[in-house]
């Protein structure tokens, strides 16, 4: 049994530069992000009060985590307030649809075409793709108010492809651009074609 035992700890021994190697931390965001932006790229229409509730929730959270850090340095009070505040901000976004559809794809399209700005047109400062995309991110938002349907799923649907394309590519440590972009395009059409048909029937 000692000499069982004696193996077995070897084993683990051996294992353990491999393990270190790993970052299941994040491998597990990484899965967890690809699918919640293979969900968004297929499924953004239906789902779109539960990604709603779901950047209410997050934004509330960071807020009061934010709040309460200047007033106190107890742990779980603020935690306690970060969750208080992502629960009551989570709420309010299924309630207020019309102000969640705004913030959801400002946010969207905002980071999207900061992400393009910034690959594409290398002559711009950082600030200046910053402030174009938040102008874009208010034109898309104000234009999704009038067009609900079609631009929420046009919106969900090229950046869920974007993230889920972005994420496989890191995960396989492919970094050819033009396949990038070229497999990006083709999932945003395949997943606009899928919520357009898939959603026909809906208001």
């Amino acid at each position: 049994m000692d000499e069982l035992i004696s193996h077995a700890a070897d084993f683990i021994s051996s294992m353990l530069p491999f393990l270190n190697n790993i970052n299941i931390v994040g491998l597990i965001l990484s899965f967890v992000s690809l699918v919640l932006s293979v969900l968004l790229c297929f499924w953004g229409y239906r789902l779109f009060t539960c990604f709603a509730a779901g950047i209410g929730f997050v934004t509330g959270a960071f807020l009061g985590f934010l709040l309460s850090g200047h007033f106190t340095d107890e742990l779980w009070i603020i935690l306690l307030s970060a969750l208080i505040l992502g629960l009551i901000l989570g709420f309010l976004a299924t309630r207020l649809i019309l102000l969640s559809t705004f913030f959801v794809v400002f946010i969207l399209v905002s980071v999207f075409s900061c992400g393009l700005l910034v690959s594409f047109v290398t002559s711009l400062s950082n600030v200046m793709a910053g402030i174009i995309s938040l102008i874009l991110g208010i034109v898309a938002g104000v234009i999704c108010i009038k067009l609900q349907k079609p631009i929420i799923i046009l919106v969900t649907a090229f950046c869920g492809a974007l993230g889920t394309v972005q994420i496989l590519f890191q995960l396989l440590k492919f970094e050819q651009i033009t396949i990038f972009y070229g497999a990006f395009l083709s999932l945003a059409m395949i997943g606009s074609i899928v919520q357009f048909l898939s959603t026909r029937r809906d208001a």
